[in-house]
């Protein structure tokens, strides 16, 4: 397994060098599809592997940007080695490059997950599909990120809310609580949020014009020291 030294140039398909890991036997193949990729203006750190073991240590080691595959490489196929990015857990974008696939495994391969297949005689086809396998792969990890970020937000949120010295509660639409935290139910002396629902409280409140004036009817009773304890949202 061997690093070649990445190409220079003001074109990138983001702010970090584009990561190839490149299965292929033959050093004349490999020098031609990396030369593809620089003189289309793709900023590139390859790494060259040429056999099953260098393909496996590579994977197990780094995370790349994309994969490019010949379809034979010593008694190994393009498709096994797919098979071991999906055994690896590995999302990375997979492209096959080959001089004779046929209709059949070209279908076969995409079948299996392959996001593209390149003849060799139309590598000037590569580059492009290289960048655009790559961007779609970033926009996977931006939406991720902003998935996970919302659930942490969602779930400090949500600590917060139960936490809080103030009563918090939710009604839906027919005036039924569907939330309390811990200090509301304290608030109106019950024990859970099926008590609160079952309660005398959750019907008053159901059969009332508005927050107001259940706050009114509450203080009336003597029900709690001030109305400004309370936090309420409808659903």
């Amino acid at each position: 397994m061997k690093s070649i030294g990445a190409g220079k140039s003001a074109s990138n398909v983001s702010e970090r060098p584009v990561k190839v890991l490149l299965l292929e036997e033959s050093l004349a193949g490999s020098q031609e599809i990396l030369q593809k990729l620089r003189t289309a203006g793709l900023t590139i750190e390859p790494t060259v592997v040429a056999t099953k073991g260098e393909f496996r240590e590579a994977i197990q080691s780094q995370d790349f940007s994309v994969i490019v595959s010949a379809h034979r490489v010593k008694e190994w196929s393009g498709l096994e080695a797919l098979s071991e990015i999906h055994e690896a857990g590995k999302l990375t974008p997979f492209i096959l490059v080959d001089g004779e696939l046929g209709d059949e495994e070209t279908a076969e391969y995409l079948r299996q997950g392959v996001n593209d297949c390149v003849l060799r005689e139309q590598l000037v086809r590569l580059p492009l599909i290289v960048k655009r396998a790559v961007e779609e792969k970033q926009l996977r990890e931006a939406n991720a990120e902003a998935r996970r970020a919302l659930e942490e937000s969602e779930k400090r949120n949500r600590e917060l809310i139960e936490n809080s010295v103030y009563g918090v509660f939710r009604i839906g639409l027919d005036g039924s609580f569907v939330f309390a935290n811990k200090a509301m139910l304290e608030i109106l002396a019950c024990t859970s949020l099926e008590a609160l629902k079952t309660s005398r409280l959750s019907t008053n409140f159901a059969h009332c014009s508005g927050k107001t004036g259940w706050f009114t009817a509450r203080k009336r009773s003597g029900g709690e020291k001030t109305a400004g304890w309370f936090r309420s949202s409808y659903t």
